[in-house]
């Protein structure tokens, strides 16, 4: 039983020593997530996520990804957001159903959460606040739980 522990742990660890790069390429130096409120998500509700907690002190290079945790209540096939940096704004669809209302994505239970990466090669700094807020054709937007941003280095 002691030997097949051990040999699960090195397992483990070899594959996790597997995931580590020693170059810049893949690192998240920045990631939050903000939780919306039940009552849904309203277009004027924009969400601010400073930066100043970035792991680098200076501008880097990378892409920006979104991770959406919404429920089965979602009534949405996508969801289009807004995303305003500092030197430019950008539109993109998260697509988190396909065309049958089968989830895309993870999940268990009444919660699903999918991941998409909507801007690549952009340049960010501690210093700077990415404001985010949703571009759907209703005021209110209910059934989602939480948006998180990533700012994965290249």
């Amino acid at each position: 039983m002691r030997t097949l522990l051990l040999s699960i742990a090195a397992a483990l660890a070899c594959l996790l020593m597997a995931g580590c790069r020693g170059d810049d390429h893949g690192r998240v130096v920045f990631s939050a997530f903000r939780s919306i409120e039940p009552a849904g998500w309203r277009f004027t509700d924009t969400l601010r996520i400073p930066l100043h907690e970035m792991t680098d002190t200076a501008a880097v290079r990378g892409d920006v990804a979104v991770t959406v945790r919404h429920s089965v209540e979602y009534p949405y096939s996508n969801l289009w957001l807004e995303v305003i940096l500092p030197a430019d704004t950008v539109a993109a669809s998260i697509e988190l159903a396909d065309v049958f209302g089968s989830w895309h994505g993870h999940g268990m239970g009444l919660t699903y959460e999918l991941t998409d990466t909507i801007l690549r090669d952009v340049t960010l700094s501690p210093a700077d606040t990415l404001l985010l807020h949703h571009l759907m054709r209703v005021d209110t937007v209910s059934g989602l739980e939480q948006l998180g941003i990533f700012f994965i280095a290249r």
